[in-house]
């Protein structure tokens, strides 16, 4: 099974810079989104130095890796927060330093997941739509207390504010897990600049229909900033065969 991606970053129409990164390496089967925290240059430090660190490491040691993915990928992340938490010493505008983490690797018929933060992961198969990942925000934990539904949490203000994050103070916990997958699936990561203006996952299916892989992260984009495009905004597509 092959994978190949196309992938778009857009500043959107409030913010003075993009913090978000991202990284496309389809021999690797390697795609990664990381939304930056702490404002101005220091999010995006954070954002480019977790997807740079990760690269590296998996090109590194590609020939090891098995199913057993995740672990690996928990360990890298820890070692994201050590480089995180040492680029935050060197300067006081640097204490704020984060960065959220959606990775994505398929290999062997297996797509194995990474994910801290709110930037997103779906599966598209068919005309069915699965979200993969769970933002780690204030709106899910009052959902997961039960006192909420998904679509409350979804038009919560609480969606915004962060529980878990690579930084400075480390990571509480990286969420993972690995999906089997079909030829024919397609795969969207997205930054919340993104995510944020979708009032349910199937309209991202109706937003799409029709679209070609290369020509979906555009099409993403193009709804976000009709949308107000208040944040960054990142997309990316991968396509399976």
């Amino acid at each position: 099974m092959n994978s190949q991606a196309f992938g778009l970053a857009d500043i959107g129409l409030k913010r003075k810079n993009n913090e978000d990164s991202f990284l496309i390496n389809d021999h690797l089967g390697l795609y990664v989104v990381c939304e930056g925290i702490g404002g101005a240059a220091v999010g995006e430090i954070a954002s480019w130095s977790a997807v740079n660190a990760i690269a590296k490491y998996l090109r590194e040691h590609r020939g090891e890796l098995t199913d057993g993915l995740p672990d690996d990928v928990k360990d890298q992340a820890e070692d994201v927060v050590e480089e995180v938490r040492e680029l935050s010493k060197t300067s006081v505008k640097l204490t704020a330093l984060g960065t959220t983490l959606s990775l994505l690797i398929v290999q062997n018929g297996v797509g194995n997941l990474a994910y801290v933060g709110d930037s997103r992961i779906y599966l598209i198969r068919g005309t069915k739509i699965a979200r993969l990942t769970t933002d780690h925000t204030m709106a899910i934990e009052v959902v997961e207390s039960g006192l909420w539904t998904r679509k409350q949490a979804d038009q919560s203000n609480l969606r915004n504010v962060l529980t878990r994050s690579l930084n400075r103070e480390g990571v509480a916990k990286v969420e993972t897990r690995a999906i089997r997958l079909r030829s024919g699936d397609r795969l969207r990561l997205c930054s919340f600049g993104l995510s944020n203006y979708f009032e349910t996952d199937s309209q991202i299916v109706d937003l799409l229909n029709g679209v070609e892989t290369a020509d979906v992260p555009q099409t993403l984009i193009t709804f976000a900033r009709a949308s107000s495009g208040h944040d960054n905004i990142t997309a990316l597509a991968v396509q399976l065969d």
